[in-house]
């Protein structure tokens, strides 16, 4: 397990988008505030260096259209090694969210402080 205390959440959830099918950086952004109704977001100075950062790992792969308009559109897709990332992490995500529930319910043995 990495040694951090949370793995990277933007990664998760630029990722987990992607396991919706392509999509381009104002899409992705606006996945992830309608599915976490509004909680989560993602500015573009996060997002887009964000999606640099992935393309350059291999875990997504981005395209660039043309639709005639004067701002080409990169999209983005997820791949295979993007896949096992986003397990892994999930994985690494809810056993860190558990145990934070397990401490902050008051389920755990209780310890003195000292």
């Amino acid at each position: 397990m990495a040694d951090s205390l949370l793995p990277s959440i933007p990664v998760m959830l630029v990722l987990s988008a992607l396991r919706e099918g392509e999509a381009h950086g104002y899409a992705l952004a606006r996945w992830i505030n309608e599915h976490s109704d509004g909680i989560l977001q993602l500015k573009e100075g996060t997002l887009y260096p964000l999606l640099q950062k992935l393309e350059q790992q291999g875990l997504v792969i981005g395209k660039w259209l043309n639709q005639g308009s004067a701002r080409p559109i990169k999209l983005y897709r997820l791949t295979e090694n993007g896949e096992k990332r986003l397990h892994q992490d999930r994985s690494e995500w809810e056993q860190r969210a558990n145990a934070i529930t397990k401490m902050i319910s008051n389920q755990g043995v209780r310890y003195g402080l000292v």
